[in-house]
């Protein structure tokens, strides 16, 4: 009987030894690939799979009174290609938000400031620019969250009925 539990135990104290390391690999190889992504030219995909990305900039050309980049003038200047080309971002929302900024006809001074500020923090300091990334990375590219704009307008038709059936602890939206 002893000799099947230092059995079980062993195999068990294998495979969580096991999993550590892989774990720990993973995340040394995601650092290296970080590191090395930096500043590089990012692969190019092919442009039906960066459709999705134009969801955020309809949504926001419906609410802001700017004068956008059409669409002529953006495929005279191949902007496809140009978004394309400096695509490093690591999340969808990232994606979307750069292809607004590129279908945006101008920055105001301030925000121009202000991007500048926050490219030169991210310059000048490898560690805080990689933990950022790092959390963008586990945030991740999901074909789902592209269509999150499209429901931004119905929150309120989401929501659930008759909680009051529910079973949940106190939850910090809850009122006392």
């Amino acid at each position: 009987m002893s000799e099947q539990i230092f059995l079980t135990a062993a195999v068990l104290a294998i495979a969580a030894g096991a999993g550590i390391h892989s774990f720990i690999r993973k995340k040394r190889l995601r650092k290296q690939a970080l590191r090395e992504k930096y500043g590089k030219i990012p692969p190019i995909g092919a442009w039906d799979e960066k459709e999705k990305v134009k969801g955020y900039y309809e949504w926001m050309k419906e609410r802001e009174q700017e004068d956008w980049v059409d669409d002529i003038t953006w495929n005279d200047l191949s902007m496809n290609q140009v978004f394309q080309r400096i695509n490093s971002c690591d999340t969808s929302a990232g994606e979307e938000i750069l292809y607004w900024r590129l279908r945006k006809n101008g920055m105001t001074p301030e925000e121009c400031v202000s991007f500048e500020e926050k490219i030169r923090t991210f310059s000048e300091n490898e560690k805080e620019r990689e933990d950022v990334e790092r959390l963008l990375w586990k945030i991740g590219k999901s074909p789902s969250s592209y269509y999150i704009p499209a429901y931004m307008d119905a929150v309120e038709e989401y929501r659930i009925g008759k909680q009051w059936v529910l079973p949940c602890a106190e939850s910090p939206l809850t009122t006392r």
